[in-house]
């Protein structure tokens, strides 16, 4: 099968421990006849699938972290284009909810040429497509804050210090929420948007996500005492729970929603802040062909 393969040269794990050249070599091994594209600056990823769409390429393979993977995502949705995966970012949060680990490049490969391929929703928040999690309020903060050198070299050990510097130097903001046409408003820390089993840094908001069932899992997390947020944070990031059920979250599935705050606050989808709110979400139902371990 012909492939085009659009690597990220500056991703976190290039050359420690994984180079472009084996990749290349290992898809070549695994069955796949790949061309090589590499990104240079912010949209070459998804120009260079756009051209693989309008070429009849059947497979684009994406390497790198999860905003390359979601620039190529923005030029396949809605096309007969399968997306396989090679992570190689910081938080590879796609990847892993399909089997993916970033220490086996080896069976990244594999996949990639011989893997079965799922149709999957895909949210689209702001007009932006994304396969994984968006949100608006304190994590869109973060993502904003946070210096991409800390990340890169320090992973979630730079995005919990910087989680807790911007919760000590925000308050929540009151929010107006329209999901499926139902109103939630009140004084809310933010909200959490997530189409896969996992958030961010294995976060799983809530039990039995699917990422074809036409609906997104949302968390309004409420504006409760400072140290209640704090223990709902922890919970998530350091015991492997989820939100439901805490006192400080809302988790509810819908496919459509608008998001108002006063002040206006961030969003971001797959880490990286675009925007500020209102911002309108909604689900594409079955909208992407991904290459999945069997």
């Amino acid at each position: 099968m012909k492939a085009l393969l659009i690597a990220n040269p500056a991703a976190r794990l290039v050359e420690s421990p994984v180079s472009i050249d084996s990749i290349v070599q290992c898809l070549r091994g695994s069955g796949l006849d790949v061309e090589l594209r590499l990104t240079e600056k912010a949209g070459d990823a998804s120009a260079f699938a756009r051209e693989a769409v309008a070429a009849g390429v059947p497979r684009v393979v994406a390497a790198g972290g999860d905003g390359t993977i979601n620039e190529v995502v923005q030029s396949l949705a809605l096309t007969a284009t399968e997306l396989a995966i090679i992570p190689l970012g910081t938080g590879n949060v796609i990847a892993r909810a399909i089997g993916l680990d970033d220490r086996d490049h080896v069976a990244s490969c594999a996949v990639a040429a011989r893997g079965n391929v799922r149709q999957i929703d895909l949210g689209v928040m702001g007009g932006r497509y994304f396969a994984a999690l968006a949100g608006a309020g304190i994590d869109a903060q973060v993502t904003q804050n946070l210096d991409p050198w800390w990340k890169q070299r320090l992973g979630k050990i730079a995005f919990v210090s910087e989680f807790f510097r911007s919760l000590m130097l925000q308050e929540p903001h009151h929010f107006r929420i329209e999901l499926d046409g139902q109103t939630v408003e009140g004084p809310m820390w933010g909200v959490l948007i997530c189409n896969t089993t996992e958030y961010t840094w294995r976060i799983q908001l809530a039990p039995d996500v699917r990422d074809d069932d036409g609906l997104l899992e949302v968390v309004l997390i409420h504006r409760q005492g400072f140290l209640d947020f704090v223990d709902l944070m922890a919970r998530m990031f350091f015991a492997g729970e989820t939100a439901v059920g805490h006192p400080t979250a809302t988790v509810v599935r819908a496919g459509r929603m608008r998001l108002e705050a006063q002040p206006p606050v961030p969003w971001q989808v797959e880490g990286d802040p675009l925007g500020e709110t209102p911002v309108d979400v909604h689900v594409v139902p079955r909208s992407l062909r991904l290459v999945v371990a069997k």
